[in-house]
């Protein structure tokens, strides 16, 4: 669940990849009406994703979109993993791009961008998501459906999108931040010329959930300890409470018997962060950890106020 997209000209490929994490099997609301607009409604877990990973020296790429790990490993460490198992530049690194990601699942797609030696441009997909425009544009994600295929460059498809998501806040039904259509979070840009090491034109985020972007809490909660074991453990107790409160085994299961919207998508949402954290603890910040706390209490406060 992303917006990404590729633009060759000339002797340079530009690529654009939204930052936000989604995750349907917790969206018990599969679609929201904001406006006009009838929106997707997967949950938001993280909106410092990296979905586009440069060749540290080559003038190569490999863009992500799909499932954020495989065989509870995450993507970006399986890539890392392939870029230093792949040293030499050219057709090596499109012989081992193919081998190594062309029998992924279905819920993964995998672009390969770059330039040969002779300055040809590069472009293999594995998986299903990648639809060619004209004039050397390519875009894939759920997101691209919401937007006109028009955009001329990556700016103007960064506007547009943009746009749409400020829209879709301004008229969101809930008292929470909108990610209409699953994208959105921190935006990354690369530039790959020919013969040259990629550049970063907007660089990813190392670390942060960015937590007050995804449910806002009042105040912190000081806490202590490792960012990541706080969250783990806030998380870990809200799940004890959701099935003390609801009588299920299932985060699922509590999610369909909480009558309230809003307290649903917040249990949602803090549930999406904690396996955020939970595959990757490294990107856990002592804010995010004290955020989530925070917002952990309000939200088991509305469980026991409001009526399922």
């Amino acid at each position: 669940m992303t917006l990404i997209a590729a633009h060759v000209l000339g002797d340079e490929i530009r690529i654009l990849a939204d930052g936000l994490s989604c995750h349907d099997k917790l969206t018990i609301t599969p679609s929201r009406q904001i406006g006009t607009k009838n929106v997707l409604a997967n949950v938001p877990g993280r909106t410092t994703l990296q979905k586009i990973f440069p060749h540290p020296h080559h003038p190569f790429a490999i863009v992500h979109c799909g499932s954020n790990q495989r065989d509870g490993t995450p993507i970006s460490v399986i890539i890392a993993g392939f870029w230093e198992r792949t040293s030499s530049p050219g057709k090596s690194i499109q012989q081992c791009f193919v081998k190594e990601f062309a029998n992924g699942s279905a819920s993964e797609t995998y672009w390969l961008l770059g330039w040969e030696s002779d300055g040809t441009p590069v472009l293999r997909i594995a998986g299903n998501d990648c639809e060619q425009l004209d004039n050397g544009r390519y875009w894939g994600g759920s997101g691209r459906h919401s937007l006109p295929r028009s955009w001329h460059d990556l700016g103007a498809l960064r506007e547009s999108a943009d746009h749409f998501i400020a829209e879709c806040r301004e008229l969101s039904p809930l008292e929470l931040p909108a990610f209409p259509n699953c994208f959105g979070g921190h935006w990354h840009h690369l530039r790959l010329t020919s013969g040259a090491a990629p550049t970063w034109l907007n660089e990813p985020k190392d670390r942060g959930v960015e937590v007050r972007y995804i449910i806002p809490a009042t105040a912190k909660t000081s806490v202590g300890g490792e960012p990541a074991q706080q969250i783990i453990s806030c998380g870990e107790e809200l799940k004890e409470v959701l099935r003390q409160t609801f009588k299920v085994k299932t985060v699922r299961g509590a999610l369909k018997r909480i009558g309230d919207e809003v307290t649903r998508e917040r249990v949602a949402r803090l549930i999406a962060i904690f396996d955020e954290v939970a595959l990757d603890p490294e990107i856990a910040t002592e804010e995010d950890a004290q955020v989530y706390a925070a917002a952990m209490e309000d939200t088991v406060a509305r469980l026991s106020s409001k009526p399922s």
